[in-house]
């Protein structure tokens, strides 16, 4: 069984949400209204207890190729898609705990580097690497060098089979090319936890009517057999550790004290549990003018948004237009080790993966 929780609010301090108006418990229900929620189960067989690395095939020039099989393959699975395919420079072997550097170039069918990704987020390149058992999950974001290709240092932590996946935009059309990286050594090929097919969510509140209507809503949807709402501090030192996954939805920017919310996600968190956040998917800095999606979430913010994050003091103003390195440094003051981008594409939400 897989928990899940969908927003943590800490206790409100000075005034209750009744006494707030409509706005306050309208930002606050928002994150609460999030709490219905799938989780996929991950099903997998480990082969073999030792990694025997042996000869690849080889590209032209003496290149390692990456990944296999044809154009038709599932998206992470060829060398090929939409006439281009990912060549791997540098060796597709390491030695396990030591940091690498990572060089790779996206070919179009004549051979020629393709350098001109489409960039969300400041970001043109992803590179996700796991290994075949799911573990040491690393996300990381390639750099373009003058040679054309994308560069990155690259660390694999323990001996196995990796399965590397170069994720990219060209002209609003997605491309995935994977290739397998090898770390020799002794490889116990950590077991999978047992299938399940069904979320237990949890979603808190400290507002009564607020949960009262999302029960009536679970009831109506017939799923109130696993998804539960209470009424009562999310912050609450026993519910520590109690997640897999502790998410909040378009919340953040409303919140007067996102960082004590956030630190208490942390704090939901299992010790392999994630915190998942969505918001507003806003330009990384501020430019004049600004395109249609900041324009509109400029007039969210005014209207909205920034007065209700305002009715308690003290409020860290933040509005409905909160940038990356905003929620960054949010996540950092509440203790997190590290917030990364993920590579979902939305035309108006961003979402953050923060590690606790």
């Amino acid at each position: 069984m897989i928990a899940t929780m969908a927003a943590a609010a800490p206790t409100l301090p000075e005034s209750t949400s009744a006494e707030r108006g409509p706005l306050v418990r309208l930002a606050l229900f928002a994150a609460l209204l999030a709490a219905v929620a799938g989780v996929a189960a991950l099903v997998g067989v480990a082969v073999g207890d030792r990694i025997e690395i042996g000869s690849t095939s080889a590209g032209s020039h003496g290149e390692e190729m990456a990944g296999s099989g044809g154009e038709d393959g599932a998206s992470g699975l060829a060398i090929v898609s939409h006439g281009e395919y990912l060549a791997v420079f540098t060796s597709t072997r390491f030695s396990r705990s030591e940091t690498d550097r990572i060089s790779f170039r996206v070919l179009d069918a004549e051979g020629a580097p393709v350098t001109d990704m489409d960039e969300h987020g400041g970001v043109r390149m992803h590179l996700i690497v796991v290994r075949r058992d799911f573990e040491g999950y690393q996300h990381l974001h390639p750099t373009l060098a003058a040679d054309g290709s994308w560069q990155t240092d690259l660390r694999l932590p323990e001996a196995g089979v990796y399965r590397a996946f170069a994720d990219f935009e060209r002209d609003g059309e997605k491309v995935v090319l994977g290739t397998d990286l090898f770390a020799a050594g002794e490889f116990d090929p950590t077991p999978l936890p047992p299938a399940s097919s069904v979320a237990t969510v949890d979603g808190y509140d400290v507002d009564g009517p607020s949960i009262e209507l999302a029960r009536r809503n679970a009831e109506d949807a017939g799923i109130a057999d696993r998804v539960r709402f209470h009424v009562r501090d999310a912050g609450a030192e026993e519910l520590a550790g109690a997640y897999h996954l502790v998410t909040v939805f378009e919340a953040i920017h409303d919140l007067s004290q996102p960082v004590a919310v956030l630190a208490a996600m942390r704090r939901l968190a299992a010790e392999d549990g994630t915190v998942l956040v969505m918001d507003e998917r806003v330009a990384d800095a501020f430019a004049a003018p600004g395109d249609e999606v900041e324009r509109l979430m400029y007039t969210y913010s005014i209207l909205c948004c920034l007065p209700a994050g305002l009715a308690d003091t003290p409020s860290a103003a933040t509005g409905t237009v909160m940038r990356t390195d905003t929620l960054r440094r949010y996540a950092e003051e509440a203790g997190y080790a590290g917030l990364e981008v993920l590579p979902i594409e939305h035309e108006v939400f961003r979402f953050y993966r923060l590690h606790p």
